[in-house]
């Protein structure tokens, strides 16, 4: 399995308010995670997560995320704040599975929700879905947002 990772980051260092852009790639769901979480995670916190897309699954199912990034310092950044923003990916070969896949990842969510302090809310902010040529691989995504209210 061949997997890329790329990114594109189009912040200038002496212009904070532009956005940034990154795109990950991988015919794995943990592996595309894995590196979509990076990707998060490196980012300045002046910065939130504004949206996330997936495209691709051609004849090679590989996929790939693109990651936006706004400045939240000059007012512009509407989405989740990189610090507690979770990506979570889910793949499967066909519409029966994907729901599977799903059900599944809503038990690791209920698992997250558990680890949080009492007072705190679990958010799904974005979820994802691509589809490669013929229905043969799909690809979802999903952005969670956790807040502690106390």
């Amino acid at each position: 399995m061949r997997t890329v990772s790329q990114s594109i980051d189009t912040v200038p260092q002496d212009n904070p308010a532009a956005t940034s852009i990154h795109y990950v790639e991988s015919a794995d769901a943990a592996d595309l995670q894995a590196k979509a979480q990076a990707v998060i995670d490196s980012q300045a916190s002046a910065l939130t997560l504004s949206f996330i897309d997936i495209a691709g699954g051609g004849d090679g199912h590989t996929f790939v995320m693109r990651l936006h990034f706004v400045n939240t310092v000059t007012g512009s950044g509407i989405g989740v704040p990189v610090e507690i923003a979770n990506i979570f990916v889910y793949e499967a070969s066909q519409a029966v599975a994907l729901q599977e896949a799903r059900r599944a990842l809503q038990a690791q969510l209920a698992v997250l929700f558990d680890t949080l302090s009492q007072g705190s809310q679990l958010f799904v902010m974005q979820t994802v879905l691509a589809g490669a040529q013929k229905g043969t691989r799909f690809m979802g995504a999903l952005i969670t947002q956790s807040v502690n209210n106390c």
